[in-house]
């Protein structure tokens, strides 16, 4: 069983994310926005490595008392591996000990494996954005409420 590791993204990792989004998103975000989602105090920007490799990040604003996915992604040469489970049991549980009750996200209509990911973790569909991107598909919003432990 492989063993990973959460921790902040550096500019270091730069290279290693865009190589990531590159591979995983019909539209990837440029290395300049992952700099200024590195700059922005809304943004929490982590990596997920294995064999001291990234083969994963994830990509989360947090805004008043709730928090948004605005980006994830696995390696192609790990995907089907738990690396994206493994983020957001982390951030599940970052977020309830935070006291963050609800966590959003949007998503491609057509991307079938980020939805049943996000089924999973209990991500119902808010509603559905007509022509959203740039490219005319749609979106859509989902969201999962968490239980906060009383502790």
């Amino acid at each position: 069983m492989t063993c990973y590791v959460l921790r902040p993204m550096v500019a270091d990792d730069l290279a290693a994310v865009v190589t990531i989004e590159r591979g995983c998103h019909q539209h990837p975000w440029t290395s300049n926005l992952f700099e200024r989602e590195l700059a922005n105090p809304l943004s929490r920007m982590t990596v997920v490595v294995a064999e001291e490799e990234i083969v994963g990040y994830l990509c989360v604003w947090i805004v008043a008392g709730e928090a948004e996915i605005h980006n994830i992604a696995t390696a192609r040469h790990w995907q089907r591996r738990g690396v994206a489970s493994f983020a957001m049991e982390a951030l599940f549980r970052q977020l309830r000990e935070e006291g963050i009750g609800r966590l959003l996200l949007e998503v491609r209509a057509s991307n079938l494996a980020a939805l049943e990911l996000y089924q999973r973790w209990g991500f119902e569909t808010s509603c559905r954005r007509n022509g959203y991107y740039q490219d005319g598909e749609d979106a859509l919003l989902m969201h999962c409420e968490l239980s906060i432990s009383s502790s």
